[in-house]
């Protein structure tokens, strides 16, 4: 949640006021669209029809994707900053 609200502050930070209904709206509505089909393929019957446990690591795994994706540029910027510094 509170990295949502970051990425929201970013945003709108560039943005005109004019436009913030239609991104934030349209984020919205792509994003409840890609939680109902996860919801849809893990629990349905005709889907993968997953018990309890199953679900949470799929879940989880979906949370650690999204997790890597943010720490992943820093950790390259912090990386590349140390390698250039130790050149010198």
């Amino acid at each position: 949640m509170i990295e949502s609200d970051c990425g929201k502050f970013n945003l709108a930070d560039s943005l005109e006021t004019a436009s913030y209904g239609l991104v934030f709206g349209l984020n919205t509505f792509i994003a409840l669209v890609l939680q109902s089909i996860l919801t849809l393929v893990v629990t349905s019957s005709f889907g993968l029809a997953l018990s309890i446990r199953p679900q949470f690591e799929v879940y989880s795994g979906c949370h650690f994707v999204v997790a890597a994706i943010f720490i992943a540029p820093p950790v390259y910027r912090c990386c590349r900053k140390c390698l250039a510094t130790k050149k010198k």
